[in-house]
């Protein structure tokens, strides 16, 4: 049986919802929420994927992905981040521009033009908004990701993704610090700011700031490792 678009946005957003950090099983009322429909509407369509077995409903706990519905969500999302990265990239698009065209791109892209997108791109594993791209067979790779704030100084790493709002998001990535960007700590204020090096780039970040910027930290080389610690000295 063939697939709607509705159904794989359900698929989608509960894929989302975990990869945020929810825990199955997802609530309803939750789920419905998150796509903005009545929760009787809700209701009615996982029980239809239910019995696709695309995932498994628990009366009065909620929805868990079965691994079919797992795979082609995972799928999915392979997609509309690799448009999202086309996008943003190529295109100069805005964040929430290139997020729109993404998820209607999504639902209407072969696998074959995924593939070609993806290798174009340099096969990415990080979309602009710092999720992960999923394998084009389907399997996501995690990586361990931590605040910028738990870091020491010396240490290198790659960003992950940036929470915090699009103005404070579009001056950090002019500055080299986006995701997929490897950035080092130079230095660490006494109140937790810090001093990065971005490519060619040298920025002062308030800790306000380091705090919602999630990173993955890289394995450390002799220099860093030699490296005395810094602060930032205040006048």
């Amino acid at each position: 049986m063939e697939i709607s678009e509705s159904q794989e946005m359900y698929l989608v957003t509960i894929a989302s919802l975990l990869e945020d950090g929810f825990e199955e099983p997802i609530p309803l009322s939750q789920l419905a929420d998150k796509l903005s429909v009545a929760s009787i509407s809700a209701n009615e369509m996982i029980r239809k994927l239910a019995e696709e077995e695309y995932v498994s409903y628990l009366p009065y706990k909620g929805v868990k992905l079965l691994p079919k519905g797992n795979h082609l969500a995972q799928k999915i999302l392979h997609s509309r981040r690799l448009w999202e990265v086309f996008l943003v990239d190529k295109l100069s698009l805005s964040l929430n521009m290139a997020n729109v065209l993404a998820c209607r791109m999504e639902h209407i892209t072969p696998p074959e033009v995924a593939e070609l997108l993806f290798n174009y791109l340099g096969k990415p594993i990080v979309s602009p908004q710092g999720k992960p791209i999923p394998s084009p067979n389907g399997i996501t790779v995690m990586k361990m990701i931590k605040p910028l704030s738990e870091l020491l100084v010396s240490t290198r790493a790659e960003i992950e993704r940036l929470e915090i709002e699009s103005t404070g998001t579009a001056f950090l990535q002019a500055e080299g610090v986006k995701p997929g960007a490897e950035i080092i700590i130079q230095a660490i204020g006494n109140h937790g700011d810090m001093l990065l090096k971005a490519g060619s780039h040298q920025l002062h970040i308030a800790s306000a700031i380091v705090r919602k910027i999630w990173v993955h930290p890289l394995p450390q080389n002799c220099e860093s490792q030699s490296s005395s610690a810094a602060k930032i000295d205040k006048d």
